[in-house]
């Protein structure tokens, strides 16, 4: 789907709150970095000060400050912003409704909720609490305990990514 729509001249666009050393990492160990045109991700410090930088040939990478994480409308301004893109045709997929679904109703773009990226073991979330700088609650809130948010579109599996 990335490489079809990369392909129609879909402009594709990685907005996530986790290091963008992990991030780069999946998205190369996945074979999708290719499709993406921009980046954005939560700042390097403290965890990989002096770490040789990361690899990636994704050209527009910006890092966010904790006050610009999601559900914040402004950082989905960026984006729409730095890339020039239409409001009206922009579509923020993602599997939290309480950050990317929250976001993007926020920001007035098209949001999409990847309901099939919302389980998770327990023990993932603990692996989760000790890895990352987020707090228990950040973690519950962020893997499985969602606000109210009513998602105007719904991907239940990858069947439903077919056009």
């Amino acid at each position: 789907m990335l490489r079809w729509a990369s392909e129609e001249g879909v402009v594709i666009i990685g907005l996530s709150d986790a290091l963008e050393r992990w991030v780069c990492f999946r998205l190369r160990m996945l074979g999708i970095e290719r499709y993406f045109s921009g980046l954005y991700t939560w700042h390097q410090e403290p965890w990989f000060a002096g770490k040789a930088p990361v690899r990636t040939s994704i050209r527009h990478r910006v890092h966010l400050e904790s006050n610009e994480l999601k559900p914040n409308k402004a950082v989905v301004d960026r984006v729409i912003q730095d890339f020039q893109l239409q409001r009206e045709h922009t579509v923020m997929v993602g599997d939290s409704l309480s950050k990317d679904v929250e976001a993007a109703q926020l920001a007035g773009v098209i949001d999409v909720w990847a309901r099939y990226g919302t389980t998770s073991k327990e023990s993932n979330l603990d692996t989760l609490r000790q890895i990352t700088p987020w707090t228990q609650g950040t973690v519950k809130n962020g893997a499985g305990v969602q606000r109210v948010v009513q998602p105007t579109h719904t991907i239940v599996g990858s069947r439903n990514l077919c056009l």
